[in-house]
């Protein structure tokens, strides 16, 4: 009986990882999709653009910052910047309270507060007036590239009102009596609305068009009776508030940052008190009395609070075999700098109803992914003992051939399991990332090669041997993989170059240290052919053709016999022989009485034998090179050498070298116009010519 196969369910690509639940981690981008990532927070120091006060924090979707001053100026800068560029704003932006830089357009809180108002980007030329009647407008935010929001007050309720540019203002939704909001926030991506409720101790999130609250989050979790003064968002799903603790708890000013679930991403104390925040393009801008700070986003973890991010898998099942143990382990590829730590471990229920339950609610759209994970964190009833894995210098090395962290599932008796992984950051270190994951079913190879006396009592949960077999399986893939990539050492595509001289040893090639790397490759690549073809005019050929890629050809092989042949007169019914074709003729030294007799030349015939008038012409390879005058400096001194041990030894060689330019052939055939004329080995006699104009009164 053949050891079951071991198969896996891989989490790999950004679709793939997708189906899994988080909390904490980076979801913004495919890149960071494709992976378990911790939100990276924000710089806690922070470079100040002074201004006589600043209120109305904003960024251009092309990322420029703007603000405004208590004197009515408009501030602009960019976010490398030392100085602004000050402006006189129109009153209405002079006064406002939020500035929202949507498309090309600035919109702002009108002169009369029951009106909003755009102005041209560039020119602040007031661009657009829109009246909403009976209502007071309390804040607005983008809505998609060129729409708006507008949280307005009409007869002691509140509304959300939709403009799309050039259109007419709808009513979004008409919000619950019960809330009172004073500050308003978009994700347009996610259909969410987020408002500050209850003097700016809640956070109310709306579902797009809903006026009920989907869910609520006191701000009180993040700091000890924390109240929000402002709120904004970003275009990537990140929410914004500034604000402070209580009195009682030191007053401390806190910005805080939050994901759309309002899980906490960072925490960042202010010097002083915020007149508003607002987040994109990677920067995070606070405005106060005296300025404004942009925070930078950071690679490394805050500096007081450590970092976090998790997931958990959907339900993944072992479909029904005869394997005793039904799950193998758990295979992650994992980037881990020193100070962080990868967690793992399985849980699983044995009661029906409870694993039905779990599914409708992994499945439930009106509760965020960061609330169901803690739903199912919370609830299952048996959760396995964690396995952590540490950071090091060697593990925050990016590595495709690195052994994966492997976790055994020995003890997972069910047959559905959820698995759940945690990255953890400590202040200060960079941030770790979960790349791949692949979860083994199907049975352990190593626990079927057990007797079965013993196999039996491993199977059981709990026994050691068994946990031994589970854990030896696991610690063992460093092994197993390097045994696995022994056929990348030997392959010419993937050996490293000091494994590319011992396969060519092996393989008795034409060899030279001095050779490239991709030359030494493709000569690899054609090891059979160049010892099949040894000898022969196509091994010359591919020899060349491995030492001098590319096309048209950069070189020609000419048998100088076999290629043109001897000419032969022709009368009579015969055809004399084609041209271009060879001349014999007797050597200078030959003496043959009545017809070559030369005084202090001629010489008597050694052995009898008899003078040859096509020797010296036989047997002779003439091969033109059309190469730059780098390649040739490098070549000259390997290529004989080369040539000598693939050619027979009758064969005389003769090289030539030319220095032909790109994109001439090796026939001579002009494919690009003349090159410049340039002195030394490149200059081609017939093609180079100089310039038209003036003579150049110095050469170099």
């Amino acid at each position: 009986m053949s050891p079951a196969r071991a198969r896996a369910y891989t989490f790999a690509t950004a679709a793939q990882w997708d189906a899994c639940l988080f909390s904490g981690a980076d979801r913004e981008s495919t890149a960071a999709r494709a992976g378990l990532r911790p939100q990276a927070p924000y710089a806690s120091s922070a470079r100040t653009l002074a201004s006589d006060g600043a209120f109305a924090p904003a960024l251009t979707p092309s990322g420029e910052l703007l603000w405004r001053d208590a004197g009515g100026r408009l501030l602009r800068a960019l976010p490398r910047d030392d100085e602004a560029d000050r402006r006189t704003a129109p009153l209405a932006i002079a006064a406002s309270m939020r500035i929202v830089a949507n498309g090309d357009g600035l919109w702002v809180a009108g002169s009369n507060p029951e009106t909003v108002e755009c102005f041209e980007l560039d020119t602040l030329a007031r661009r657009q007036v829109v009246g909403i009647g009976g209502a007071r407008v309390v804040d607005l935010a983008a809505d998609g590239p060129h729409g708006l929001l507008v949280l307005v007050e009409r007869e002691e309720r509140f509304e959300i009102v939709q403009l799309i540019y050039g259109g007419t203002p709808a009513t979004l939704a008409r919000l619950d009596a019960t809330l009172a909001p004073t500050r308003l926030a978009n994700l347009p991506a996610r259909r969410q609305i987020f408002l500050l409720d209850e003097g700016g101790s809640r956070l109310v999130a709306l579902r797009c068009g809903a006026g009920t609250p989907a869910w609520t989050r006191q701000l009180g979790a993040f700091a000890p009776c924390f109240v929000a003064s402002s709120l904004s968002s970003d275009s990537r799903g990140r929410l914004f508030l500034a604000g402070a603790a209580s009195a009682d708890f030191g007053a401390t000013h806190y910005g805080l940052v939050l994901d759309a679930d309002a899980e906490l991403i960072d925490r960042l104390p202010l010097a002083q008190a915020a007149t508003g925040i607002a987040g994109g393009h990677g920067v995070l801008l606070v405005s106060h009395a005296e300025g404004v700070d942009v925070h930078e986003r950071a690679t490394v973890a805050g500096d007081s609070a450590p970092v976090a991010a998790e997931l958990i898998t959907p339900l993944l099942r072992a479909p029904d075999s005869e394997a005793e143990i039904p799950w193998q382990r758990v295979d992650a590829w994992a980037t881990l700098p020193a100070g962080t730590t990868l967690e793992l471990r399985y849980g699983w229920s044995d009661d029906t109803e409870l694993v039905e339950r779990a599914l409708q609610l992994t499945r439930d759209a009106r509760l965020s992914p960061a609330q169901r994970l803690a739903w199912l964190r919370a609830s299952l009833d048996h959760w396995s003992t964690p396995v952590s894995f540490a950071g090091s210098p060697s593990r925050a090395v990016v590595d495709a051939q690195a052994a994966p962290l492997s976790f055994p599932l020995q003890d997972a008796r069910s047959g559905a399991l959820w698995v759940h992984a945690t990255l953890r950051a400590t202040p200060r270190s960079a941030l770790p990332v979960l790349t791949r994951m692949n979860i083994s079913y199907g049975g352990s190879a190593l626990m079927q090669q057990l007797p079965a006396v013993f196999r039996h009592t491993a199977v059981q949960p709990g026994d050691f041997l068994g946990a031994l077999v589970g854990l030896l399986e696991a610690s063992t893939q460093d092994l197993d993989h390097r045994i696995g990539a022994l056929g990348s050492l030997v392959h010419p595509n993937t050996a490293p170059a000091p494994w590319l001289d011992e396969l060519a040893e092996w393989l008795g090639l034409p060899w030279d240290d001095a050779l490239t790397t991709a030359q030494k490759r493709a000569l690899v690549s054609h090891a059979g052919e160049l010892a099949t073809e040894r000898g022969t005019r196509r091994g010359l050929v591919l020899l060349l053709e491995s030492l001098f890629p590319g096309q048209p050809p950069r070189f020609r092989v000419r048998d100088m016999d076999v290629d043109f042949g001897f000419v032969t007169l022709g009368g009579g019914a015969r055809c004399g022989s084609p041209l271009p074709g060879l001349l014999a003729g007797l050597p200078r030294s030959a003496t043959v009485l009545s017809r070559k007799a030369v005084l202090g030349t001629a010489r008597l015939p050694c052995g009898g034998a008899m003078p040859s008038a096509t020797r010296q012409l036989a047997g002779r390879l003439r091969i033109d090179l059309y190469v730059d005058g780098a390649t040739q400096r490098v070549a000259r001194p390997w290529l004989a050498r080369l040539l000598d041990s693939t050619l027979p030894s009758h064969l005389r060689v003769e090289l030539r070298w030319h220095a032909a330019p790109r994109g001439v052939d090796a026939e001579g055939e002009r494919l690009v116009d003349e090159p410049q004329p340039r002195l030394g080995n490149d200059a081609i006699t017939g093609l180079a010519r100089l310039p038209a104009g003036r003579a150049p009164t110095s050469w170099s």
